[in-house]
């Protein structure tokens, strides 16, 4: 698991003051104060690192040993600490989150912040905690043929989500939603009890092979799943690859990359068939 001081020092000072904004809005008094320690722990220890190297290079008959760096003697996290991070329809809003959402929007507290908030809204409002409970007739009618699943990991470690098109069996937008977000969940828990964290994105890999209009998602549907995706699941990406894509499918994807944030838009890759042909 990544811990807390490892996400923090691989920030600038910039943006653990960000981070420390988004803490003040979204952690309990007692995880504010812990987190402002940390950070000023991290500080001093640069501070020290940094004066060791300037004694160190001023003498060239100081010893090897006076380069040595200091580090944290506290291993202990939040939780630890005694302050459970709050959990909105199984969000966990925790430093990992905030640094997700914060990079999301260029570390910009006040956009990260809008973003978050509309998250934990869409949250509410979706019932995600519903998944695996009153949602379940849904989803085993959605996953009776496979036209999307998830199973494995790359080299990486990045969870593969797999989508094949030529299967889809229903037409209910709410429903294709459902599974859709039924689908994200599984992949980001998978991450997490693999990896406790380490690896927070995922691939997915979408199987255009007997692709047709019959089996096209409706417009209303496909904007509705890319707003999820890079609105409510920020910096969760890590590529999509779009296997075989036919002719057919240039059409729609003139309609629809205006809406692809660009940096969502460099991350997915067209392979194979007429993917060259498809800008």
């Amino acid at each position: 698991m990544v811990s807390v001081r490892s996400r923090l020092r691989a920030l600038t000072l910039t943006q653990r003051s960000a981070y420390l904004s988004m803490c003040d809005k979204y952690f309990p008094e007692g995880a504010k104060a812990w987190m402002r320690g940390v950070v000023e722990e991290i500080g001093k220890e640069e501070e020290s690192n940094s004066n060791n190297n300037i004694n160190t290079n001023s003498n060239d008959n100081t010893s090897s040993s006076s380069a040595t760096t200091t580090t944290a003697t506290s291993s202990t996290t939040c939780e630890e600490e005694g302050f459970p991070y709050t959990d909105v329809e199984g969000l966990s809003i925790d430093p990992a989150c905030l640094l997700r959402y914060l990079r999301a929007r260029g570390f910009d507290v006040t956009a990260a912040s809008a973003m978050l908030d509309a998250t934990i809204e869409w949250r509410k409002e979706f019932q995600v905690s519903k998944l695996r409970n009153e949602w379940l007739p849904i989803i085993q009618n959605e996953c009776a043929t496979g036209k999307m699943y998830v199973r494995g990991f790359d080299e990486q470690g990045h969870a593969l989500v797999y989508m094949r098109p030529k299967y889809e069996n229903t037409s209910v937008h709410e429903n294709n939603l459902k599974h859709m977000v039924f689908h994200m969940e599984k992949a980001v828990a998978a991450m997490a009890a693999r990896n406790g964290g380490e690896v927070e994105k995922l691939s997915i890999i979408v199987d255009y092979d007997g692709f047709s209009l019959m089996n096209s998602p409706p417009f209303k549907t496909s904007m509705a799943v890319l707003n999820i995706l890079q609105n409510h699941y920020p910096e969760r990406l890590f590529r999509a690859y779009l296997v075989r894509p036919p002719w057919i499918f240039n059409a729609f994807w003139k309609a629809i990359s205006p809406f692809v944030d660009p940096v969502t838009k460099a991350k997915i890759v067209m392979v194979g068939s007429d993917a060259e042909e498809i800008k």
